[in-house]
């Protein structure tokens, strides 16, 4: 069996000294490293040589989850045709819930203040203000820079009646349930913010009457009114 062997002979001739030396090792790299060391304490006897700075790895804390869902509150102005007499102004307040490309809404709209004339009565007619609980659900189906999608919902409000220019005017009201399907709009400019349009069909499930005493109907709800609101939501 053959062992196989390196070695390499370093000789010095100096004025002063002659020497000789013989390195052995199982490896070329062995005898190689060997030799490196010999001859760096042959020019320097006081070289110091360092083994390399050990790598030390320092593990980076995990940054927590963004949350999918973003909390929003939104503030529009509200407009309405349809629902009570021509065009009515309002306001709407509703909370907003997004996540990924879905979008929620749950709010109150309002359109305070709305004058039906009675047909044939100059100066008599009802004063009509509408209170309604909203819910909606959208799904975006464009992306940045401008969110766009379809939307459903629901509405249950109450609309509120109080005659005028009449002896006895009366004041009435009745509920009103509806459902409703359109179009929503975002595009956030700055991070929280973002601006939302809404435009909606509304389709009551019944259509209240209103009437005054001896004078007769001053109003019926429409079978089908358009809602638009423009807003600003801000996003905690």
């Amino acid at each position: 069996m053959w062992v196989v062997k390196w070695q390499v002979r370093i000789e010095r001739h100096d004025p002063r000294e002659i020497g000789t030396r013989t390195l052995h090792g199982p490896s070329c790299a062995a005898v190689a490293d060997a030799t490196a060391l010999v001859l760096t304490l042959m020019v320097d006897p006081f070289a110091v040589v360092e083994a390399p700075a050990p790598v030390v790895v320092i593990p980076q804390p995990e940054s927590p989850s963004e949350s999918p869902w973003a909390f929003g509150l939104l503030v529009a102005a509200l407009g309405d045709y349809g629902t009570l007499v021509g065009a009515a102004p309002g306001f709407s307040v509703r909370g907003t819930l997004d996540e990924n490309h879905r979008r929620y809404e749950v709010g109150l709209d309002v359109l305070p203040k709305n004058i039906a004339p009675a047909p044939g009565r100059s100066g008599a007619g009802g004063k009509l203000a509408l209170y309604s609980a909203t819910a909606a659900a959208c799904l975006y189906l464009v992306d940045v820079p401008l969110n766009l999608g379809p939307c459903v919902g629901i509405d249950v409000g109450w609309i509120v009646a109080q005659g005028y220019g009449i002896t006895t005017p009366g004041r009435g009201n009745a509920p009103l349930l509806a459902g409703r399907g359109g179009i929503v709009a975002a595009w956030t400019p700055i991070e929280h913010l973002s601006v939302i349009l809404r435009a909606d069909t509304v389709i009551p499930v019944d259509r209240p009457r209103f009437l005054l005493a001896n004078v007769g109907q001053v109003y019926q709800t429409g079978a089908v009114a358009g809602r638009a609101l423009l807003g600003a939501q801000w996003q905690f």
